[in-house]
């Protein structure tokens, strides 16, 4: 089965947020992908990061890339390491 990360990331934009990053809709999801708090601060201590204030996570576009490819592969290695 092949996997297009570039795919998956606008489809998943569009679902979420209508690819819009600083998308915040009140329901205590945030971006263009609806991250979580609890998930912006696991994926800022895996990236070994400061957990970004949520302003500046909604005005980094770059940032919110990163954290959904870093989520998506460390998904991705976890289930081919545990299948």
């Amino acid at each position: 089965m092949s996997f297009d990360l570039n795919t998956y990331k606008e489809l998943l934009g569009y679902r979420e947020s209508a690819g819009a990053y600083q998308t915040n809709t009140g329901n205590g999801a945030f971006g263009k992908y609806q991250f979580t708090q609890p998930t912006i601060n696991s994926i800022s201590n895996l990236l070994g990061m400061q957990v970004p204030t949520i302003e500046g996570f909604l005005n980094n576009p770059e940032l919110q890339d990163r954290f959904l490819e870093t989520l998506v592969n460390d998904s991705i290695s976890y289930i081919n390491n545990n299948n």
